[in-house]
C-alpha cells in the first residue's frame, strides 16, 4: 500500500515520531516529535541535497520504507523503529538537517560521527549518529551529512529523554520488513466487506498513531491524527475504541479507559489527556455509555469480563457527577455549562449563550443509567440496578416533557425568569434517535421525520439547511461528521428506518473514498474540509464496512 504524504502522516505502530510533506512546508520533509504535549512538534526538517544545494525530490511512500528518488539513480530512504529511532541511507545525494530554532548541538563522547540536539520543546534529545559518510554542523546550526567517497550516506536519528543508549547496528531492510509484519499482524483481525486500499488506510490510520504507555498515557493511546495537537480527548476515544473492538480487544478498552485513568474525585472526566498534563477548563459529553453498549456487544466477554467492576464504578461517578453537579435546583434535566462540552462547540444550540439544556445531553444520559443498569445486575448490585432503572425513566419524562415540542425536540436556555425554549435548527436536536424503543411512538416517529430537515442530497448536515444560519462549510453549522453520522444512523436504524440510515452511512463512505478519511465534509458537495487522515473518521468508516453501524457490510444477527 502507497502512502500520499501530502495527505496522509508517515510512522509505525508504537513510534513517537512521524514524517510529513504537507503542502506548505515548501517541500521539505518534516519530522515530528508527539512527546512534547503541545503545540511545539517539529523536531528538524529534512533536506536532500546535491553539491550543496537544495535538491527536490519526488517521494513515494509505504509502510515500513520512505524513498525519496532523484534523476533515477540517486535516492534517499527512511525507515522507522519503535519507540524513536530513524534510519536513513542515501545513494548519491547529501542530507541537511535543518532546525526550526537554535537549539545546543553537542559532540557525543565517542567524536565527530555523533551530535547531539537538544530540543527542550520537544522535551526530547535527538542522537545523530553517522554510519557512513560524514557528519558536520554546518554555518546555520544545522547537520550536514555527507556521503562517502562510494556514493553511499547512512545515520540514524536516535530519540530519547536524559541518557542515550546507542541503538547500535539497525539494518534497514530488517527495520521496513518488521513495520510491515506489525501493520499485517494489526490489520489481519479486521474482517471487512471491502478489501479497496482505503480499507487498508483505514486500518493503517489506526495503527500508526499508536503511542506507547507513558507519561499520563497510562495505557497505549491511539491519537486523533500526527499532524496536530497530541491528545487524547474523552469524545474521539470512544469511537477508536469502537472501531478496534473485535479485533484488538484489550487495545480498544483502553482507548476507553484512558480518560477514566484521570477521573477526578467529584467524578468528572478531562476534556483531554495529553502526554504531560490533563485539561479539566471542559469536560467531554457523556457519551461513553452509549459506548459501552457497542463494547460489550463486539468485544470478547474473556477480556471485559475482568473490567467490568472498573467500568462500572468509573462510568457511574461520571454520570452522578452530571446528575449531582449539573442539575439546577428545580430542574429535572443536566445543562452544558460551556459548547465545547457537546462535542460541537460552534453549533448553533449555543447561539443564544449557556447554561443550555439540550435533549442531546438528556439522551445521551438516560442511555448511561439503561447500561449502568446492565452492569450493575451483571455485577449482582440489584439495588444499584433498580435505581438506575428509576434514573433513566425520570429523565426520559424529563426529556419529553421539558423539550419536546410536539413535532421536535428543542433546547432551552436557562435563565434567571427559567428556561426559555429556543428554536433548534442543529442536529443535536435528533440526537435522541438513540433512544429508538424508550420513546413513545408519536415523539419516536416525530423525531425520525426530524431527521429529514437534515439531508441535503443523501448527506446528513449538522445544521438544518433551510435554518438562517446553514452553511455547508462550516465546521458545525452544516458540516458533515463521521461520529454524527454514527449516532443518528444507529439511532434510525434502531427505529426501524434501516434504509434511511444506509443512505446516510453509505453517503459518508461515498465523501472518504473519494476525499479522503478527513474529519469532516462539505454538506453540498463532501469535499473535505482538512486535509489528512484522522482516527475517527478511520475508525467510523471501518464500523460501517463491518456492518457494526447500518452500513453496506454484514448485516449484524
Amino acid at each position: 500500500m502507497s502512502i500520499d504524504l501530502t495527505g496522509h502522516s508517515f510512522s509505525r505502530h508504537g513510534c513517537s515520531l512521524s514524517i510529513h510533506n504537507r503542502p506548505h512546508d515548501d517541500g521539505d520533509l518534516i519530522l515530528l516529535n508527539h512527546h512534547s504535549g503541545g503545540a511545539e512538534q517539529e523536531v528538524m526538517r529534512l533536506q536532500a541535497q546535491r553539491s550543496g544545494a537544495v535538491c527536490p525530490l519526488t517521494f513515494s511512500a509505504g509502510i515500513g520504507s520512505y524513498i525519496g528518488l532523484c534523476d533515477g539513480a540517486e535516492a534517499l530512504r527512511i525507515a522507522l523503529a519503535a519507540p524513536g529511532l530513524m534510519r536513513i541511507e542515501g545513494l548519491g545525494l547529501d542530507l541537511r538537517l535543518a532546525l526550526p530554532e537554535a537549539a545546543a548541538l553537542t559532540l557525543a563522547p565517542e567524536g565527530r560521527r555523533c551530535i547531539i540536539i537538544n530540543r527542550p520543546s520537544c522535551r526530547r534529545r535527538y542522537a545523530v549518529v553517522c554510519h557512513h559518510g560524514s557528519i558536520t554542523i554546518d554555518d546555520q546550526a544545522g547537520l550536514a551529512l555527507g556521503a562517502a567517497d562510494d556514493g553511499r550516506l547512512a545515520c540514524t536519528v536516535e530519540e530519547h529523554s536524559s541518557t542515550w543508549i546507542p541503538a547500535g547496528p539497525c539494518d534497514q531492510q530488517t527495520l521496513a520488513r518488521q513495520s510491515k509484519a506489525s501493520y499485517d499482524a494489526f490489520r489481519a483481525p479486521f474482517q471487512v466487506a471491502d478489501d479497496s486500499e482505503l480499507a487498508d488506510r483505514a486500518v493503517y490510520t489506526l495503527w500508526s498513531t499508536v503511542m506507547p504507555a507513558h507519561g499520563c498515557f497510562t495505557r497505549p493511546a491511539i491519537l486523533p491524527t500526527l499532524d496536530s495537537l497530541p491528545q487524547i480527548t474523552g469524545w474521539e476515544s470512544c469511537f477508536t475504541a469502537m472501531a478496534l473492538a473485535g479485533a484488538h480487544d484489550r487495545l480498544a478498552w483502553d482507548q476507553y479507559l484512558l480518560p477514566f485513568d484521570h477521573q477526578d474525585t467529584h467524578g468528572c472526566l478531562p476534556w483531554a489527556v495529553m502526554i504531560h498534563d490533563r485539561r479539566f477548563d471542559a469536560c467531554p459529553p457523556p457519551i461513553h455509555g452509549w459506548t459501552v453498549a457497542h463494547l460489550l456487544a463486539h468485544s470478547s466477554p474473556e477480556v471485559w469480563t475482568p473490567l467490568l467492576p472498573e467500568i462500572y464504578q468509573g462510568l457511574a461517578l461520571w454520570t452522578l457527577w452530571w446528575l449531582n453537579h449539573r442539575r439546577r435546583s428545580g430542574q429535572r434535566l443536566a445543562h452544558y455549562a460551556l459548547a465545547q462540552e457537546s462535542g460541537w462547540s460552534a453549533s448553533s444550540a449555543f447561539d443564544q449563550g449557556v447554561p443550555l439544556v439540550s435533549p442531546d445531553l438528556a439522551a445521551l444520559l438516560i442511555c448511561q443509567c439503561d447500561v449502568l443498569r446492565t452492569l450493575a445486575r451483571r455485577l449482582a448490585r440489584h439495588q444499584d440496578a433498580l435505581q438506575w432503572r428509576t434514573s433513566a425513566e425520570t429523565l426520559s419524562n424529563a426529556l419529553i416533557g421539558d423539550l419536546w415540542n410536539g413535532r421536535r425536540f428543542a433546547s432551552a436556555l436557562l435563565t434567571a425568569d427559567g428556561p426559555e425554549a429556543l428554536r433548534d435548527d442543529s442536529l443535536q436536536g435528533c440526537l435522541p434517535v438513540i433512544l429508538a424503543g424508550r420513546l413513545p411512538g408519536p415523539v419516536r416517529n416525530g423525531v425520525v421525520a426530524d431527521t429529514a430537515r437534515f439531508i441535503t442530497g443523501r448527506l446528513l448536515a449538522s445544521q438544518a439547511p433551510g435554518s438562517a444560519t446553514y452553511d455547508p462549510g462550516h465546521l458545525w453549522r452544516g458540516a458533515v461528521h463521521p461520529q454524527a453520522v454514527a449516532l443518528i444512523s444507529q439511532g434510525l436504524a434502531a427505529c426501524g428506518q434501516r434504509e434511511r440510515a444506509e443512505a446516510i452511512t453509505g453517503s459518508l463512505l461515498d465523501c472518504c473514498r473519494t476525499h479522503g478519511l478527513a474529519p469532516a465534509f462539505a454538506a453540498d458537495d463532501g469535499r473535505a474540509l482538512s486535509t489528512g487522515s484522522h482516527a475517527i473518521s478511520a475508525a467510523v468508516y471501518l464500523d460501517i464496512l463491518r456492518g457494526r453501524l447500518p452500513g453496506h457490510g454484514p448485516r449484524p444477527s
